[in-house]
C-alpha cells in the first residue's frame, strides 16, 4: 500500500524563493505524543541513497546538529525540500516555469528557520506610508522623486557591472524582527499571557529553544487571530477564532494533526469512481429522499455521538471516523452507545493507519473479524504497535452488512442520510492555521477550495447553511470537538466523499 506525501503548507508556499537556483506536540491527558512523519518513504536500495545523500549534503554545508531529534526534523525537511525541488525542474524542462530550483545550505531548514532568514514581520507601516505615499512629486522627509528618461533605459542593464555593488552579505538566522515586537507593560503582559496558556494546557517543553519556537509560533497565531476577529466584529467572516491547545504548536507538528498522509488514492478510487450507479466492491449508491430532511439536525441529540477523541500525532483520522460511524449504528440496533478501540483497529489492521489510510478498509476490518474491542480494555497509545491484542471473548460483536457510498457534492442526500442514517464519515482538507484556531461559527475558507483531502472527520449535523462536524482533536478545540463548515459549496472538499457502513 502506497501513500501519497503530503507536504509542509507553509514550506510550500516560501521555499521556492529559497532554492532558485539559476517529542513532539503535547494535548492529553494521558499521553505525551512522539512523531513518527515520515515525508518520503523508502525501501533497500532507495534508502541506502538516500541516507549517503544526507551525509553529502551534512559534510558538503558543514551541518552540525545538537541532538538526533533536531537532526530528524531537518532531514525531513531536506527530502521535502528535495521532492518539490525535483517535480518544480521536471516543469522547468518542459518551459513551465521559468527558472529552476536546487540544493544549498537553505535546503533543510524549518519554517521558523526560514521567517527568520526571509523576515518574520513585516515592514513598519507607518514608515512605508511615510516614504512611499502613492509617489506623490511632492519631497518627503527629505525624499524627492527623481526624473528619469524612459529613452536612458536600455534593453538590459546591471548596476553591478558598473562596480556599484559591493560583496553579497550573509544575514545569518540572528534576526531583530520578530513576529510580535512588544515594549513596556505590553511585554509583561505578553509573558503573564504566554505562562497563563502553558499553564491552562499543562504544556511542558523539554529545551528553552523549543519553548521559544513554541512562544513564536502562539504569538504568531495569536496576531493571526486578532486580525481575523476584526473582521468577525465587522461581519466580513462567518466564524470567530480564539487560542486553544494547538496554537503554539510547529507546521511538523500540524502535519501529524491535520494528516501526515493523504488518503490512499488507489483505495479512494475504488470507493469513489466517478460516482458511478454501479457497485463498487460491493459499495452501494444509496438512494435518498430530500423530503426526509428536516431544516434544521443534529444526530447527537439522537444519543449516537460518543466521546470527542484525541487523535495526537497519529494520523489515524480516518480510523477515529469510520469507528464514530459505527458506535452510532450499533446504538441504533442494540441501545448502546459503545466507545470502539482505536488501538484494536490500528495494531490489528496493519498497513500503518497512523500514516493516512480511508475509511473502508477500517469497515472491512470490522466486518472480517466480526466486531471490535472496548477502548477500556484495548485503550489507545496514540501509535500503532504492530502487535495484535484483539480479544476475541470480549469484544463487542456485530456484522458490517454494506460499506455505502454517497453520491459526491449532493448535500441534499447527504443531509437526508444524517437524518435517517445518523452520523456520516467523510474527508476534508484540513491544513489551515484558520480551522487550527476555529473557535465558533460557520468555518469558510476559499483558500482550502481545490486541495486534496487530506483529514477524515464525521458529519454529525446541518443547520441553514452549514454543517455540523465532528473532529478528532480533543473536546477542548473549536466548540468542544465540533465545528460547523458551510453547507452546500464542498467547502473544503467535505462533501467530495461522504460515506459510512450498515451494520
Amino acid at each position: 500500500m502506497q501513500f501519497l506525501v503530503f507536504f509542509s503548507i507553509v514550506s510550500m508556499a516560501t521555499a521556492r524563493f529559497s532554492y532558485f537556483a539559476g517529542d513532539s506536540f503535547v494535548h492529553d491527558d494521558k499521553h505525551r505524543v512522539k512523531s513518527h512523519l515520515q515525508p518520503v518513504h523508502l525501501h533497500s536500495e532507495d534508502e541506502v541513497n538516500a541516507h549517503k545523500e544526507w551525509n553529502d549534503f551534512k559534510k558538503l554545508h558543514q551541518k552540525v546538529y545538537l541532538h538526533p531529534r533536531h537532526e530528524h526534523i531537518h532531514k525531513l525537511e531536506y527530502f521535502n525540500n528535495l521532492h518539490m525541488i525535483n517535480k518544480h525542474n521536471e516543469d522547468f524542462k518542459n518551459n513551465l516555469t521559468t527558472f529552476d530550483m536546487g540544493i544549498n545550505s537553505f535546503s533543510d531548514i524549518t519554517e521558523m528557520e526560514f521567517q527568520k532568514l526571509s523576515g518574520s514581520a513585516q515592514f513598519n507601516s507607518t514608515h512605508h506610508d511615510l516614504y512611499y505615499k502613492d509617489n506623490e512629486d511632492e519631497d518627503v522627509e527629505n525624499l524627492a522623486m527623481a526624473p528619469f528618461s524612459v529613452k536612458a533605459a536600455p534593453a538590459k542593464y546591471n548596476a553591478c557591472d558598473k562596480g556599484l555593488c559591493g560583496p553579497i552579505r550573509y544575514q545569518g538566522a540572528k534576526s531583530h524582527l520578530q513576529p510580535v515586537h512588544l515594549h513596556s507593560e505590553d511585554e509583561v503582559n505578553a509573558h503573564k499571557e504566554w505562562n497563563d496558556f502553558k499553564k491552562l494546557h499543562q504544556k511542558v517543553y523539554l529545551h528553552p529553544r523549543h519553548e521559544h519556537i513554541h512562544k513564536l509560533e502562539y504569538f504568531n497565531n495569536l496576531h493571526m487571530i486578532n486580525k481575523h476577529n476584526e473582521d468577525f466584529k465587522n461581519n466580513l467572516t462567518t466564524f470567530d477564532m480564539g487560542t486553544n491547545a494547538f496554537s503554539d504548536i510547529t507546521e511538523m507538528e500540524f502535519q501529524k494533526l491535520s494528516g501526515s498522509a493523504q488518503f490512499n488514492s488507489t483505495h479512494h478510487d475504488l470507493y469513489y469512481k466517478d460516482n458511478e450507479d454501479e457497485d463498487v466492491e460491493n459499495l452501494a449508491m444509496a438512494p435518498f429522499s430530500v423530503k426526509a430532511a428536516p431544516a434544521k439536525y443534529n444526530a447527537c441529540d439522537k444519543g449516537l455521538c460518543g466521546p470527542i477523541r484525541y487523535q495526537g500525532a497519529c494520523g489515524c483520522c480516518t480510523v477515529v471516523s469510520a469507528l464514530a460511524v459505527l458506535e452510532g449504528q450499533v446504538k441504533k440496533k442494540s441501545k448502546k452507545l459503545y466507545k470502539f478501540s482505536i488501538q484494536n483497529v490500528l495494531d490489528c489492521l496493519g498497513g500503518d493507519q497512523c500514516k493516512g489510510g480511508w475509511m473502508p478498509t477500517t469497515y472491512d476490518y470490522v466486518k472480517k473479524t466480526g466486531g471490535v474491542d472496548l477502548d477500556s480494555d484495548y485503550p489507545y497509545v496514540l501509535k500503532d504497535t504492530g502487535k495484535c491484542k484483539l480479544n476475541q471473548k470480549k469484544k463487542i460483536k456485530f456484522g458490517v452488512k454494506s460499506v455505502i457510498n454517497l453520491k459526491s457534492k449532493d448535500p441534499n442526500g447527504l443531509a437526508a442520510k444524517v437524518v435517517s442514517v445518523g452520523p456520516i464519515a467523510t474527508g476534508m482538507y484540513a491544513s489551515s492555521k484558520k480551522l487550527l484556531n476555529y473557535k465558533s461559527g460557520i468555518y469558510s475558507d476559499t483558500a482550502c477550495n481545490g486541495k486534496n483531502i487530506n483529514h477524515g472527520v464525521v458529519v454529525v449535523g446541518y443547520g441553514p447553511g452549514y454543517w455540523t462536524i465532528r473532529n478528532s482533536w480533543g473536546n477542548t478545540w473549536g466548540m468542544k470537538g465540533y465545528f460547523n463548515i458551510a453547507k452546500g459549496k464542498n467547502m473544503c472538499q467535505i462533501e467530495k466523499s461522504p460515506n459510512y457502513a450498515t451494520v
